[in-house]
């Protein structure tokens, strides 16, 4: 049986909501184990935890028969371990073993049983000598072990993985509270050194687009790669503009699914009727205005992800039609009647808490479990300080480049006041601010310069109603008419004040409508 057997497929879906549930217990990492044994169709199959000296202790254990293995430890071959360690390969089989002694475990030496035909191992931290690895064996025949298994193994250990790195955070939780009893003084020191040591920037690191030098944003770079390896529906969970799309369009480009289209809708700018057909599209004839058919995004992202950003603003109504299709896997277009087959993997992201619209009410808690195979918080920017400067160097040499200007430069009261900022819209609203300053094109930003702008975005954003393009061509015109002012109309010098060419210059006069008539007929 493998993972996409009906039953293991049903099991693999209960263990993943439990994992989102609960803090995984032994029975947890003992159901993972039977789903291990079912994958390779192994007889016994035990999950060890490493020590530093090639030691181990055993954590869970089960058989075939769904029984936990009596003497678990004296079962295993230590030599198959100690070549494991020695080896980077996320899994290695043994065969043959009953002919070589060097792998004769404590059983067989004592009294005389049968010893293991096949052992499969896994280590879940490869490059590590410690960590945590998984034996499977057969006592009786050899493993019939190829892709097909590789890959379906792959899914039970990306699961194996995630509950071990929640176990761990339970754990440290737990420490935490632990440490009431000691005295208030050690507390507020362990209290500033633990946060010290959470604002030290990590190695940078980029993954499909994603960026970061901090220790909480690389521990979702890692969730994200495993979630690559997987077909798991995922919820992101965030502050708006902490890069929810951008983590999706990650996990997409880390999955099987890559090659094939990334589509995107916002459920909560569209209405319900035009949200139906956007998803599932809608034949000739179908509406008012349907003036010929249309394919849905779920028909163009075949093969691919579509990703549902703000799942907690689409109607009631039209979550249950959303659910329909994730029961079955079918939907039909508006107007037509025959059922079309979907193949998409469906990344969902909110800002909201989808516990609370359950309770009230606003959100179907069928459909949240759904689409909540996984959880994936990000981090706002003032929980990721470290990476602001780091950041903000990206874009701006982002911007220049885009607009063909050089890069301006942060003095120091500005660097450090982008450090102290909480960026209430974090990445977003830390791109929006710098591109507006390049769009200026200042050489170096001040303080002043960063207090005025971020002020007049909020001001923006509560009052005038400006859009994001509309602030930036306001602040580019103004300072293109100063520097006009400035040069008494010559275009040369105007340019060389705003530092882009002359011909940049003459492309944004004409946008704005700024050139003299007399410029436009010659």
């Amino acid at each position: 049986m493998t993972l996409y057997g009906p039953l293991t497929a049903q099991n693999y879906l209960r263990l993943l909501r439990r994992l989102a549930a609960s803090n995984p217990d032994r029975r947890f990492f003992e159901e993972v184990l039977d789903g291990l044994i079912d994958t390779v169709e192994a007889e016994r199959g035990f999950l060890l935890r490493l020590a530093s000296d090639g030691d181990f202790r055993v954590l869970a254990s089960r058989n075939h028969d769904r029984h936990t293995v009596s003497a678990a430890r004296e079962s295993i071959s230590h030599f198959a371990i100690r070549q494991a360690i020695n080896d980077p390969a996320p899994y290695r089989i043994f065969t043959d073993t009953q002919r070589d002694r060097r792998y004769r475990t404590e059983a067989v030496a004592r009294d005389g049983s049968r010893g293991a035909v096949c052992i499969l191992l896994g280590m879940l931290e490869p490059e590590s000598r410690q960590g945590v690895l998984f034996y499977l064996d057969h006592r009786f025949r050899k493993f019939d072990f190829d892709d097909h298994h590789r890959t379906s193994l792959d899914h039970w250990v990306v699961l194996l993985e995630l509950a071990l790195r929640i176990q761990e955070q339970h754990l440290k939780i737990g420490r935490k509270a632990g440490s009431g009893r000691v005295k208030l003084a050690s507390q507020l020191n362990s209290s500033r050194s633990s946060s010290h040591a959470e604002m030290q920037p990590v190695k940078p690191v980029e993954f499909h687009g994603v960026w970061t030098a901090s220790r909480r944003m690389s521990e979702c770079l890692d969730t994200i790669r495993k979630l690559g390896l997987t077909e798991i529906p995922v919820v992101i969970f965030g502050e708006t503009g902490t890069g929810k799309g951008l983590v999706a369009e990650a996990i997409h480009k880390a999955s099987a699914r890559a090659e094939e289209p990334f589509c995107s809708i916002h459920c909560g700018s569209i209405p319900e009727a035009l949200l139906e057909s956007e998803l599932f599209g809608h034949v000739r004839g179908a509406f008012t205005g349907a003036d010929r058919d249309s394919e849905g995004l779920v028909s163009r992202a075949r093969g691919g992800t579509l990703f549902l950003d703000e799942i907690a603003d689409m109607s009631t109504g039209m979550q249950g039609k959303l659910l329909r299709f994730l029961e079955s896997g079918v939907f039909r277009p508006l107007g037509q009647k025959e059922e079309i087959r979907g193949d998409v993997r469906i990344i969902s992201s909110t800002q909201a808490d989808l516990e609370r619209g359950i309770e009230e009410g606003n959100f179907r808690a069928d459909l949240y479990y759904r689409l909540c195979g996984m959880r994936l918080v990000l981090p706002s920017l003032r929980e990721r300080r470290e990476d602001i400067s780091g950041l903000a160097e990206r874009f701006l040499h982002e911007y220049s480049v885009e607009q063909g200007v050089p890069a301006p430069s942060l003095d120091e009261r500005a660097g450090e006041w982008i450090l102290r900022y909480g960026w209430p819209g974090n990445v977003r609203e830390l791109q929006n601010t710098l591109r507006q300053f390049v769009a200026r094109g200042l050489e170096v930003i001040r303080e002043q310069d960063l207090v005025s702008i971020v002020s007049q975005g909020w001001e923006g954003a509560s009052g005038s109603g400006f859009t994001l393009g509309e602030v930036i061509e306001k602040a580019e015109q103004e300072a293109i008419t100063k520097a006009m002012g400035q040069s008494a109309g010559n275009k040369s010098r105007a340019a060389e004040f705003l530092g882009i060419t002359r011909k940049a210059l003459y492309r944004r006069l004409v946008k704005y409508g700024l050139l003299e008539r007399s410029d436009q007929e010659g």
